[in-house]
């Protein structure tokens, strides 16, 4: 995966934290802020991807370098 870009050991121990915790985040995805709960963080093709239930409870999937983490909220 080419374009693919780290996340940072602070944002994947609080993704992997709130997947253990069964606890919401706040984030931003494609420009809109949200409240999610993740599900399970996994590498793929060199990629890491994130599962989670969004505001509406469906379950979706992204790719983990596109999720911007708020993390004083």
């Amino acid at each position: 995966m080419n374009d693919y870009k780290t996340i940072s050991c602070e944002a994947h121990s609080l993704l992997e934290l709130a997947i253990m915790r069964n606890n919401k985040i706040t984030v931003k995805i494609n420009g809109m802020k949200s409240t999610i709960w993740p599900k399970d963080l996994w590498t793929e093709s060199g990629a890491e991807y994130l599962s989670f239930v969004d505001e509406n409870n469906n379950h979706k999937t992204q790719r983990a370098d596109k999720i911007i983490l708020f993390f004083n909220e």
